[in-house]
């Protein structure tokens, strides 16, 4: 599997020298409700909990720092 490089998105930079700053990991609220239920029918108020945790496995939204131009750009990851 090819792993995606991450590039600054600026014009006239598009560097690949980024580093990571910070993580952000979004919460997916349709995915949680849909666990949610699925989750309680199945396994009742335990399968309800874990259903809803599943809303926690979203895409991490990272913050990048440019080595280059020096902004700072979120990527999601």
């Amino acid at each position: 599997m090819a792993r995606k490089r991450i590039r600054c998105p600026y014009w006239f930079c598009w560097s690949k020298d980024v580093v990571p700053v910070t993580t952000d990991k979004a919460f997916k609220t349709g995915k949680g409700l849909v666990g949610g239920a699925i989750g309680a029918a199945a396994l009742g108020p335990i399968g309800a909990v874990a259903g809803v945790a599943t809303g926690f496995n979203g895409k991490k939204k990272v913050k990048f720092r440019c080595n280059k131009c020096g902004r700072i750009f979120k990527a999601k990851v």
